[in-house]
């Protein structure tokens, strides 16, 4: 009779241990879910803008077909980068390349505490090609600019550096498209396969919000 009782308490025990993880996994499921997320999900596909609900899975194949957003353009004595962020494919952009707002076109690149990296330049350099300034222009709109930097590395395996600028100094508030303009100087490399690059960065994650678009990118030799 004792070891009836023990089995049936072992059951007990058993079954309402699956019920406490049952009714973990249905909340945690409720909590996650878009009816969960309303407001999010109606602000997002009002605004066009699947940013507000989070980052999502890349699959294998967007990773692999991803636009690039910078394109080439060599002149003498100097090599520009461009980048208007307009894709041919809306399918394979890149998570914050957001079409609710742009300064021309449709597109433009949305920084904030969900995507805190944007607009991502990087390309290698051997020593002989290596640039001793670098011009950066943009236009950006913006609130929160004290938020945002622009961040700039230049790594191999000698050494590493990496320097930012504030956007704040150049930048005039207001609700309308600014037009920014950066230089500076890279410092001397001697070793090969230099890997050089740039970037926005939300420092401080808060409600700020920027967007940055048609940005041109020289290196001067």
């Amino acid at each position: 009779l004792f070891t009836y009782r023990i089995k049936k308490l072992v059951v007990v025990f058993l079954i309402s241990g699956i019920l406490f993880q049952l009714s973990l996994f249905v909340n945690r499921f409720h909590e996650e879910s878009l009816f969960a997320h309303r407001t999010q999900v109606v602000k997002a596909i009002s605004a066009m803008d699947y940013t507000f609900v989070g980052t999502r899975r890349e699959s294998k194949l967007l990773k692999e077909r991803k636009e690039a957003i910078w394109i080439e353009k060599k002149q003498t004595g100097s090599l520009t980068y461009y980048a208007d962020l307009e894709v041919k494919d809306p399918y394979f952009r890149g998570q914050n390349i957001v079409n609710n707002i742009a300064y021309k076109g449709k597109y433009s690149c949305k920084v904030d505490s969900i995507q805190p990296f944007g607009a991502t330049f990087v390309t290698r350099m051997k020593s002989s090609e290596m640039p001793t300034q670098v011009t950066l222009s943009f236009y950006v709109k913006a609130n929160g600019i004290e938020d945002f930097i622009l961040v700039y590395e230049v790594r191999n395996t000698e050494n590493s550096i990496w320097k930012s600028m504030d956007l704040k100094e150049k930048y005039i508030p207001g609700q309308e498209w600014r037009f920014i303009k950066l230089e500076f100087e890279l410092p001397e490399i001697t070793e090969d396969e230099t890997e050089v690059a740039m970037y926005f960065w939300m420092k401080n994650k808060s409600g700020a919000v920027l967007y940055v678009d048609d940005l041109e990118l020289g290196f001067k030799y």
